[in-house]
């Protein structure tokens, strides 16, 4: 009988709470109407989400959601706009969101046409996976500034927006999503913040006007995705302004037109082809750089790369890494213990001509190690790399070309020599001269 009391209270109890439950959800969670607007409201929390429009738009109108709505006497602060709330409004032109927004839901704005100006509320913090995609496409959507306050922008955020000239983050950006800008075939020019620490994979392929790229100095922590830039045949500068990136993903510029590029000392990683397919004449690899992927930098078109240094820090080099990258005349690796070397990492030309300079100390490793003791001609001189835009030749200096034939200082133009001044030995590159 005691038994029987137990389980009918037990059933009872169950039923209290999932009532209480429901009854709370639906008070906390109800959809009403307050002016020509729809929102979800949760008088709890006294806050309110809009959900959409209560009436059938006027053509060309805007929409200005407020910072607080009244609903039974409280006061509620609009704190999101959900998700399909005004997807497909080919009626909506300027969009003005609540001063308390922090999140934008899926696919809130997608497909809206006409819009031409949106203004973010200063403290948005997430915006969801395809909020602004597709819209402005009639050319109206020029250009939008992110808060400082916004951290996430989710996959495939602004993708296909293809009016969208410019683009400001803040400061604060975390992660911009999959896709996130692919084919706003109109950017021009993105800046990327410190505090970035993922750019999704083919974030802005076919982005086809993109001409450069910069990346502030941050948190050492950004992982560029794979294919983020994507056979984007205008592209030509990358700036890396200090350290900041990381990781550069599988194919994130490979099929570009980059003719410089110096790599921060963040960087750790450099995958598969990333840099594949382009026009590079300098490059610079810093030290901190351990893994060089398969393919990273091969095929250079046009003049392609005359020397090349491989820091200290490098352990691995893939297969085909520089294979046919120019006509390489000098190669410095500075690692005392030679790095694994992929399969063909470099053609046969620099494994003919090319001089390989490496450690004094590491010379036996070389001649003996995979792939290194292919090479014809290596030398046991350690150097220095500097790049030079005005050099004026100092008279203790002796200049050697990369054959090691003394060089008259007279006769010196913009080229790659190697320079003795007392003990100290250095390989410069030279972009003009002042005598």
């Amino acid at each position: 009988m005691k038994g029987i009391f137990y389980k009918w209270c037990s059933k009872v109890a169950l039923f209290v709470f999932i009532t209480t439950i429901a009854g709370s959800l639906s008070m906390s969670a109800k959809e009403v109407t307050i002016g020509k607007l729809k929102y979800k409201v949760n008088t709890t929390d006294k806050i309110a989400k809009c959900s959409g429009l209560a009436e059938e738009p006027t053509k060309n109108y805007n929409l200005v959601i407020p910072n607080t709505v009244e609903y039974n006497g409280v006061t509620l602060k609009v704190t999101a706009v959900e998700k399909d709330a005004f997807w497909f409004d080919n009626y909506l032109k300027k969009v003005t969101l609540s001063d308390y927004t922090e999140t934008i839901g899926s696919r809130a704005f997608a497909s809206c046409d006409n819009i031409s100006i949106v203004s973010l509320g200063k403290k948005l913090k997430i915006i969801g996976s395809e909020a602004f995609a597709h819209c402005g496409n009639n050319g109206t959507f020029t250009s939008v500034n992110l808060p400082s306050s916004v951290e996430i922008i989710r996959d495939h955020a602004f993708m296909d927006c293809r009016s969208l000239v410019s683009v400001t983050l803040g400061d604060k950006v975390q992660s911009i999503g999959d896709y996130g800008f692919w084919n706003c075939e109109a950017l021009t020019s993105f800046i990327f913040p410190g505090s970035l620490n993922s750019i999704g994979e083919m974030a802005f392929a076919s982005c086809d006007a993109l001409y450069e790229v910069s990346f502030k100095s941050g948190n050492g922590k950004t992982v560029i995705g794979a294919k983020c830039f994507d056979n984007l045949k205008s592209l030509a500068v990358v700036n890396f302004l200090g350290p900041g990136v990381a990781e550069i993903g599988p194919s994130a510029f490979i099929n570009c037109r980059i003719e410089w590029l110096s790599l921060p000392t963040s960087v750790h990683t450099v995958g598969e082809a990333a840099f594949c397919s382009n026009r590079l004449t300098f490059l610079e690899l810093t030290e901190g750089l351990k893994i060089i992927g398969d393919y990273a930098f091969e095929d250079q078109y046009g003049v392609g790369l005359r020397a090349l240094d491989i820091p200290s820090s490098v352990t691995s080099i893939g297969k085909h890494a520089f294979y046919s990258v120019g006509e390489l005349e000098t190669i410095q690796c500075k690692a005392l213990t030679p790095p694994a070397y992929g399969e063909e990492a470099f053609s046969i030309n620099p494994l003919r001509f090319a001089d390989l300079w490496v450690p004094q100390a590491s010379l036996p490793l070389y001649l003996k190690a995979s792939g290194w003791k292919e090479f014809y001609h290596i030398n046991n001189v350690a150097t220095s790399v500097e790049l030079i835009e005005t050099e004026t030749i100092e008279s203790e200096e002796e200049w050697f070309d990369l054959r090691g034939n003394c060089i008259n200082p007279e006769n010196i133009s913009a080229g790659i020599y190697i320079v003795r001044r007392g003990e100290s030995v250095v390989k410069r590159v030279i972009s003009s001269i002042q005598k």
